[in-house]
């Protein structure tokens, strides 16, 4: 519980043969109307978790707690939580996030809580929609694994956000369909049940044995190793509590569950605090922020410290500096108007000559044409008109090629104006 405040994910575990106890010793069933002495686990450490988390609040954290309830049926997952989970058990599926590598059960409902009596009233509403049989070993063995989870989210002091998951997870006891009878219905349960605790005990043989070191681990033969892979060999605090049968007629049973558990205690979980990746960011950004604003102050107190009169004398440098461009900008406006002037006489002079070259042009037009045996005294058109339309022909293509030649000149300033500014 304590690590579960500091952004550590938390698992407790109850494994061990039908009708030995777990759900007793979780506190999963009906609970209601036991000493305090008497409770499971999972009530206890609510009242704990919210013993602290009162103690927390008045330091000025903030907390945002839900829970939530299910149970794997069967190879199929059923929300405790919601009425009509049977209706969407296809829609809950496991994911794994990519950043984190953490498994999460997306589809399931998560309530908001704020007290001790509202935990305890959806784990009754829960227990109650729970899967239960009666066998030869046990009136109301659960036929089905339950996972009872605590989420709290919460902004530790250095203003980062963490959130963490506790728990609580009972199993379905293992069972030989020989001593319990089971048949139909119930011995199809009872296969679920030890397949999916066999996949279970390969997962924790492989993490639990150092002769098996480096091997593939199984988690994804069943949903419940894929489900408790954060708590096998990943990032929770784990722990297993071992349930056995005082009957000498369960020796067999009560010897593996223990071999069972000292595999487990060999796994080495990584558990490390679940802070927000944005937050992760934000506190990065902060810190550089930081370390700049110390280097800029320690470029400024270098600077001030030097010498007084060599700051003048780069003032008094800069000020003269300015004086001479101001200078040669005036000189350079003063000689730009007169390039203007000479361009606007040229251009002039330019559009006279371009004129007479029409006129020559089209009287040496007119004159081919006659040389070359052209009846123009016979046509409409007389030789002064035939002159003063080739005339006109002739203005036009030079005044389009005066054009394009201006527009090439401008898209070639445009285009070299950026080089030319000082």
């Amino acid at each position: 519980v304590d690590g579960l405040f500091k952004g550590l994910n938390a698992t407790v575990l109850a494994y061990g043969q039908t009708g030995s106890g777990k759900t007793h010793t979780m506190g999963s069933g009906n609970s209601i109307g036991l000493r305090p002495e008497a409770l499971g686990v999972i009530p206890r450490c609510i009242h704990t978790i919210f013993q602290q988390l009162d103690e927390h609040k008045k330091a000025g954290t903030e907390f945002l707690v839900t829970a939530s309830f299910l149970e794997l049926y069967n190879e199929d997952f059923h929300d405790l939580l919601d009425p009509g989970f049977s209706d969407k058990s296809k829609t809950i599926q496991l994911r794994e996030d990519t950043n984190t590598g953490a498994v999460n059960v997306i589809g399931i409902k998560e309530e908001e809580v704020n007290s001790v009596a509202e935990v305890l009233a959806l784990l009754e509403k829960g227990s109650l929609c729970r899967t239960t049989g009666s066998t030869n070993m046990n009136a109301t063995s659960s036929r089905s694994h339950a996972v009872f989870c605590i989420s709290i989210e919460q902004s530790l002091a250095d203003g980062e956000f963490a959130a963490a998951k506790m728990r609580f997870v009972d199993l379905a006891g293992s069972e030989r369909a020989k001593k319990t009878g089971a048949v139909g219905q119930r011995f199809r349960e009872g296969v679920a049940i030890n397949q999916g605790l066999l996949c279970l005990g390969n997962v924790i043989s492989v993490l639990g044995d150092p002769n098996k070191k480096g091997e593939h681990v199984r988690y994804r033969d069943s949903k419940l190793t894929r489900l408790l892979q954060d708590s096998l060999g990943g990032n929770s605090i784990t722990l297993m509590i071992a349930c056995i049968s005082p009957a000498d007629s369960n020796f067999d049973e009560s010897l593996n569950t223990l071999k069972y558990a000292n595999r487990a205690r060999n796994i080495q979980n990584k558990p490390v605090v679940n802070k927000d990746p944005h937050s992760l960011q934000l506190a990065a950004l902060k810190d550089q922020i930081t370390q700049l604003q110390l280097e800029l102050l320690k470029n400024r107190s270098m600077g001030s410290s030097g010498n007084g009169a060599a700051g003048e004398g780069s003032s008094s440098l800069a000020s003269a500096d300015f004086e001479l461009l101001k200078r040669r900008n005036t000189e350079l406006e003063s000689r730009n108007r007169e390039l203007g002037a000479q361009v606007s006489a040229l251009t002039v002079s330019e559009r006279k000559a371009a004129e007479d070259l029409f006129s020559l042009q089209a009287k040496m037009g007119v004159l081919e044409l006659k040389a070359n045996g052209a009846s123009v005294g016979k046509s409409t058109v007389d030789g002064e008109e035939m002159e003063g339309v080739l005339e006109t022909h002739l203005k036009t293509i030079m005044s389009l090629r005066a054009e394009n030649q201006a527009l090439a000149d401008a898209m070639q300033m445009v285009g070299g104006g950026a080089e030319g500014v000082v």
